[in-house]
């Protein structure tokens, strides 16, 4: 399920963040993956590294972030507990509480959205403190997110920063 995601979101990444076609397999394969996820979950809960492995919980990890607003929400007292645990990384975690809170109106904490196929960070919460809440948390400083992202998704505009 996750190679599917990742796959359908390279291909639209090479191809540009607006391709409609490239968009509308990407939402096929969400709803898909959504469909068996909602299975997987109601019989067995969040997937942790004791069921699954570390790339298991990885996986739905990954796979719940590109689900609907609401499932998300369910999902992010498990999702901090892993974390406690040491079972999710400090990015993993800051990535999803960050895309909850957008996705509920609210600004991100952690600094790790972006407008899409961009380097424009979405509306955060005390711009003026982010790499201290990053730092905080183990993240790497936000300048340093952000190349990352552009080497990611505009290839051309990052050979200008090489």
């Amino acid at each position: 399920m996750a190679r599917k995601d990742q796959e359908a979101r390279i291909a639209l990444i090479q191809h540009g963040m607006s391709a409609p076609e490239y968009i509308r397999r990407v939402n096929e394969i969400d709803a898909e993956n959504g469909k068996r996820l909602k299975r997987i979950f109601k019989k067995y809960g969040f997937p942790t590294p004791e069921m699954v492995g570390y790339k298991g919980t990885n996986a739905a990890w990954l796979l719940v972030q590109h689900q609907d607003p609401t499932w998300q929400r369910k999902w992010l007292k498990p999702i901090a507990q892993l974390f406690k645990r040491h079972e999710l990384s400090p990015e993993e975690y800051a990535m999803f509480v960050d895309r909850v809170r957008l996705n509920e109106g609210r600004k991100q904490i952690y600094g790790t959205q972006f407008f899409n196929g961009g380097v424009v960070m979405k509306p955060t919460i005390s711009p003026g403190r982010l790499d201290e809440r990053r730092e905080a948390l183990g993240l790497i400083p936000e300048t340093e997110y952000e190349c990352i992202l552009r080497a990611m998704y505009s290839p051309r505009q990052a050979k200008v920063y090489r």
